[in-house]
């Protein structure tokens, strides 16, 4: 009999004993239960696996963020994945971005476009990188040219675009680098002037496709030196002399260039229109390049006290095209004495050719 708070229970010996050995049984029982849904735990485990959901979510943005340029919220993504534990994702990552020179890399490639499809992009930009690492120009070309999304990696478009211009497909730059994004202006600007350029002089004496593609220079890149100076080389491998001395006559409204003004050699017009638009834009300090082209075209139009006058003042510049022009007036114009004696100044001396 057990008797306990007003109650008496009765029974037998063994009977007792038996429910008492069930009570224990069923105490160890519970608690083992209780160890195995222990609420801590199940938030322990909750926890960690949204952390590592989070942590796998962060490492691709900052892969993507590292991709597309913005180093700074990659920074901050992977601290994120620091905070949360870490992610597998991300050594899997580093073992393709080291390692690119070793026999096993396609084979580590291509386990991790299996693995996880969603790196794929970086897959592919590790695998452009490693070809242009490589020196090969026209592989990484056409390797990117097949992931459309490579040519929006920073890092990678300016390989992208270097090898475009060494393969000579420059029109297809001057595309690209006049809609690319994210951009600096100023960096634009070079590429598609740099663009522009080679693909007028690969057009010189092509009418059609050079009208073509200076439609496409921008009027801002149109108005550069450089670029100028192209275009009238252009203009003048199709004939175009006067479109292109008028095109030298508007620049120099904007822009007094002597290494424009050097280009009016090559334009067939009148001499006297050559002449008068130079000493229109005489500087008051004119340069070796100035006093060349301005004796030149004083001995074209056989002025020659003119010619003598800007190829001396080119030869105490040291100009050795001056100095041979004005040795030849000499001898033109029957003056041995000068001839000769310039003729020794010019072996003795050995002036530098200045190219302005």
């Amino acid at each position: 009999m057990i008797a306990w708070n007003g109650w008496l229970v009765e029974t037998t010996f063994w009977a007792g004993v038996g429910l008492i050995l069930l009570s224990f049984v069923s105490i160890l029982i519970i608690i083992q239960i209780w160890r195995g849904v222990a609420p801590t735990r199940l938030w322990q485990r909750f926890r960690q696996h949204r952390n590592q959901k989070a942590a796998k979510k962060e490492t691709i943005q900052a892969i993507n963020a590292w991709l597309s340029g913005q180093d700074d919220k990659a920074i901050q993504s992977l601290q994120r994945v620091a905070d949360a534990g870490g992610s597998d994702r991300l050594p899997r990552a580093m073992t393709l971005a080291l390692g690119w020179h070793q026999g096993d890399w396609l084979e580590r490639q291509a386990e991790l476009l299996a693995h996880d499809p969603e790196l794929k992009t970086f897959a592919h930009a590790i695998a452009a990188q490693r070809l242009w690492l490589l020196n090969e120009p026209a592989q990484f070309m056409n390797h990117v040219q097949q992931h459309e999304a490579l040519q929006h990696v920073p890092w990678l478009r300016q390989h992208y675009w270097q090898a475009l211009y060494e393969q000579g497909h420059v029109e297809q730059l001057l595309d690209q680098a006049q809609v690319a994004a994210n951009i600096h202006p100023d960096e634009r600007n070079e590429w598609v002037a740099k663009a522009a350029i080679a693909a007028l002089k690969r057009n010189f004496g092509n009418a059609e496709n050079g009208r073509s593609i200076l439609k496409k220079i921008p009027k801002a890149i149109k108005a550069l030196e450089s670029v100028v100076a192209v275009e009238i080389a252009y203009l003048v491998s199709i004939k175009e002399h006067d479109q292109a001395f008028k095109k030298l006559q508007s620049t120099l409204k904007q822009n007094t260039s002597e290494a424009l003004l050097s280009l009016v050699h090559t334009i067939v017009v009148e001499p006297t229109k050559k002449l008068n638009l130079i000493e229109q834009h005489e500087p008051a300090q004119p340069s070796a390049l100035y006093c060349r082209t301005a004796g030149q075209l004083n001995l074209a139009l056989q002025l020659w006290g003119q010619a003598q006058n800007w190829l001396e003042k080119g030869w105490a510049h040291q100009d050795l095209q001056c100095g041979v022009l004005l040795a030849d007036l000499f001898e033109q114009r029957n003056m041995p004495d000068q001839a000769n004696k310039l003729y020794k100044q010019l072996a003795l001396s050995k002036p530098i050719l200045k190219v302005e």
